[in-house]
């Protein structure tokens, strides 16, 4: 980690205190949370082989986020379950490139994951299920190149 990122980290604790707070057990809890990440990334593919569309963005949807908090607790940090604390977790600028990149699928992903678990059934096509998992393939492994 370079001063430059380091500087950038601070910033943007310090911009979202109220949401950020330090984490000092890190590694452990990296390791952990990629875990988590892995096996919903699996829930994820069999609830597609199951023609589960709403389950299947859910899980996906879920491992993305273990997978942001995989190398948010590898810098040491963690968030909080608050009231914007998604945005937050999307903009730690030492989540790799990948993340960024998707920022739009993410958004609508977690639109949809919200429908599916609050509203009703059957509103995640399986077209966006498969990107949704397909996209959550791609950050897991990135998550899992930083934290390993």
């Amino acid at each position: 980690m370079t001063r430059r990122s380091n500087d950038a980290f601070e910033r943007w604790a310090t911009a979202h205190a109220d949401v950020v707070e330090r984490q000092p057990h890190r590694r452990v809890d990296a390791r952990s949370k990629l875990e988590l990440a892995r096996l919903n990334l699996a829930r994820a593919r069999g609830d597609l082989d199951r023609d589960d569309a709403d389950r299947a963005l859910i899980a996906a949807e879920t491992a993305i986020v273990n997978a942001a908090d995989a190398v948010l607790a590898h810098a040491g940090y963690r968030i909080r379950g608050k009231t914007g604390s998604h945005e937050v977790r999307f903009g730690f600028p030492g989540l790799p490139a990948e993340f960024a990149a998707q920022a739009d699928l993410l958004r609508t992903a977690r639109r949809s994951r919200n429908l599916a678990m609050y509203d009703h059934v059957g509103g995640v096509s399986a077209q966006l299920a498969r990107e949704v998992v397909e996209v959550a393939i791609e950050l897991v492994g990135a998550a899992g190149a930083v934290v390993e």
